[in-house]
């Protein structure tokens, strides 16, 4: 009541006689007004139709962006799924009710229409509904040729007892289907305002104020808020009530089609809202131009060149900052330039982060960089041709450079015999076994692994050494040489003269030979050593005498022996 005391007599039947007059409208409602119901329901369907055309746009404008840009529509489809997938079941539960109530009234079904509607129930309640369906259209189709064609006739068409008020309040009321009508508009609706959430930047002020605009219209579209009285001010009577209740079956029909209409409604404008979303927060550019880049621009020779070549798109308005080590480098028409050091020598590294700000959000994100270059050493090749000799028994030296390529990425091997890396970058020992001719092969296990080149070494023996005794330069080949310094000698040593590796020949067999008192006398030694039969003839060769060391063998590393001939030395 308008006042805030208690009712009086007068009040009480102005009351009594209002709730009395409803009830005679209730049961007697005009043709005109059943009439007004139906053109209206029948407008609702149309519209409905419309923006389900609408919504199957929507979808297919999801399905190109898919195709284009999937990478920025992904997240935005998935939501237009669930959209979609609410939508629909929502709309089916109301058609559920709308067949439920129409069978009820046309005598086709007497079943229980109280069962849930849910998404585990819906498939065996919709063949149910199906069932009831094709009875009504059979039921009519004697009056109404065209009741059996879903296309030209609507459900909400198939009803004889328009006026009717009891079965709407009976299914929708008393049975408590009008509350579970209204639990699913709102489980709708509270779906609908997440997804736009979970769609929405909420970093970006202008994306927030556009989001609750639509969750606004969403509530008020689909809201279940109590409705005020006839009789009072207040927000007293259920949504349900006031949606179902003393309504004649057109009228509840016409809500029911209203409620459809939400659905469908509300469903566009998310969609819409989703599809908006698509590229919103990518970045904006208003120049483009051709980039090649190349891993590098030198290349050997029978190496392959390889680029990248694309188109680069950038803010010539706004150029991004680029920090290498924490240091902002200078930026130009969105290229930054990076200036490394080359005061060492090897390999190079750096990293970097660019700071790319989006006009449309005002969000900076960071894009880590990483790039890599060698500093090579300035060097100068000078190769004596005649002079590629690898040497049996022997350690063989060599240094491998390929220009452009780091030594630590350079691949070689040998043609016979063993070529292993030693000591620092770029060396190598090479151990050959067989005169003749042997290649050396270089490639790099960058890129796809070519050869860089390849090199013939000739391969020889060691020369053969020189014998000598004693350490007098004069004296170690032969000619004069007092008795008491040879005899103080050793023995015979093999000597590899003006020859740069150390490779030592041990001698292991010689004879001494003189002639004393007019006959030959001579000892055979094993070793180097001079043994005492040696020595016993030194001693005894006369002054001017002649003492012959003959047959002399001498053995190297690689495991032949030599013959080092005959040293002659006369005595004083």
């Amino acid at each position: 009541m308008s006042g805030g005391g208690k009712e009086t007599p007068r009040q009480a039947m102005i009351g009594m006689m209002y709730l009395f007059y409803t009830a005679l409208l209730a049961l007697n409602v005009s043709a005109e007004i059943l009439t007004a119901f139906t053109l209206v329901d029948g407008s609702l369907r149309k519209t409905n139709s419309i923006t389900e055309g609408m919504i199957g746009s929507a979808v297919e404008d999801f399905t190109k962006a898919m195709s284009t840009n999937p990478a920025g529509t992904k997240k935005y489809k998935d939501l237009a799924d669930e959209v979609v997938e609410a939508a629909n079941f929502s709309y089916s539960q109301i058609q559920h009710y709308k067949i439920a109530l129409v069978g009820t009234l046309e005598g086709v079904y007497t079943g229980d229409y109280t069962a849930e509607y849910t998404p585990s129930s819906k498939e065996s309640l919709d063949q149910t509904d199906a069932s009831i369906e094709t009875a009504l259209r059979d039921k009519w189709s004697a009056d109404m040729p065209d009741a059996t064609d879903k296309n030209l006739v609507d459900i909400d068409d198939l009803v004889s007892k328009k006026d009717d008020n009891n079965v709407g309040g009976e299914i929708f009321i008393q049975k408590g289907q009008g509350q579970k009508v209204a639990d699913q508009r709102e489980a709708y609706r509270a779906k609908l305002i997440d997804i736009i959430d979970r769609a929405t930047d909420n970093k970006v002020e202008s994306s927030v104020a556009a989001k609750e605009s639509l969750a606004k219209s969403l509530r008020e579209m689909l809201n279940t808020n109590k409705q005020k009285s006839e009789s009072d001010d207040v927000d007293s009577v259920d949504w349900a009530i006031s949606n179902f209740e003393h309504l004649p079956a057109a009228g509840v029909l016409t809500l029911m089609t209203k409620m459809q209409s939400d659905v469908r409604n509300t469903e566009s404008m998310v969609l819409s809202y989703l599809l908006n979303q698509i590229g919103k927060s990518d970045m904006k550019f208003n120049a483009i131009k051709a980039v090649v880049n190349a891993p590098s621009s030198y290349v050997l020779q029978g190496q392959e060149y390889k680029s990248e070549i694309f188109i680069a798109a950038y803010d010539s308005a706004d150029n991004p900052e680029i920090l290498v080590g924490g240091s902002a480098i200078p930026v130009k028409n969105g290229v930054g330039v990076y200036t490394g050091s080359t005061a060492n020598v090897g390999a190079k590294s750096y990293n970097g982060v660019i700071k790319l700000k989006n006009k449309s959000t005002g969000e900076v994100k960071e894009y880590p960089f990483k790039g890599e270059y060698e500093v090579g050493q300035s060097s100068l090749s000078v190769s004596p041709t005649k002079m590629n000799v690898l040497y049996i028994g022997v350690p063989n030296p060599i240094e491998i450079t390929a220009s452009g390529t780091p030594s630590e990425k350079i691949v070689a091997s040998i043609s016979s015999g063993s070529l292993v890396k030693q000591g620092g970058a770029g060396n190598y020992v090479a151990n050959v076994k067989t005169p003749g001719e042997v290649t050396i092969s270089v490639r790099s296990t960058e890129g796809d692994g070519k050869t860089l080149g390849t090199r013939k070494f000739r391969v020889k023996k060691v020369p053969d050494p020189v014998a000598v005794v004693g350490s007098d330069k004069a004296n170690k080949r032969g000619g004069n040489i007092s008795k008491a310094v040879l005899s103080a000698q050793a023995g015979v040593k093999a000597e590899l003269e003006n020859f740069d590796f150390d490779m030592k020949f041990q001698v292991v067999s010689f004879r001494v030979s003189a002639t004393i008192k007019g006959f030959a006398q001579d000892a055979q030694i094993t070793g180097a050593a001079f043994n005492a039969n040696a020595k016993q003839i030194i001693q005894q060769v006369p002054s001017g005498g002649k003492v012959y060391i003959e047959d002399i063998k001498a053995k190297g590393p690689d495991g032949t022996t030599r013959d080092l001939g005959t040293l002659c030395f006369k005595v004083r």
